[in-house]
């Protein structure tokens, strides 16, 4: 493995094939420089990011990407309202052909539920067939009792 695979290993990157959505951890600030311009070479134009804190939102932009804070707490869901600008913010920019990326802190709960969602509603999928495509699509996710109660009511009503 090279080092640019390893750093994409470290922050679980792993796009939604063959969507131009993909979910990641939190870059390394060490690392930040080398995986923008990975992230790049990959077709990532937007960043949408869940922590509370939006440590790198301005890293984000002077490096040239479309930037997105929507925070949520940690392993807690969003409420509707977030959900559905989260999903806009992806939306608009698949629309204009520009690939998103969608992190958390590890890239597991918060971005796998964000993922699950839009991944629900652009299949129409209810929620336990949206989270098991979402598993073929992408490993590192995993979802808690309250994340998968609000999905299970959020997929159901759209």
């Amino acid at each position: 493995m090279n080092k640019d695979d390893k750093i994409f290993e470290e922050i679980k990157f792993g796009f939604l094939n063959p969507y131009k959505i993909a979910g990641m951890g939190e870059p390394w600030s060490m690392k930040l420089e080398r995986t923008f311009q990975l992230l790049k070479q990959k077709g990532i134009g937007g960043i949408l990011t869940l922590t509370e804190d939006d440590l790198y939102g301005p890293d984000y932009v002077k490096s040239g990407f479309i930037h997105h804070h929507e925070p949520i707490d940690d392993c807690e869901p969003p409420d509707k309202k977030g959900m559905d600008r989260a999903i806009e913010f992806i939306d608009s920019l698949l629309e204009k052909g520009i690939g998103v990326s969608v992190h958390c802190y590890e890239g597991r709960g918060r971005t796998g539920t964000i993922l699950c969602g839009w991944l629900g509603l652009k299949e129409s999928l209810r929620f336990e067939d949206a989270l098991k495509r979402l598993n073929e699509l992408r490993q590192y996710n995993v979802i808690t009792p309250s994340q998968r109660a609000f999905l299970s009511e959020y997929l159901m009503a759209s």
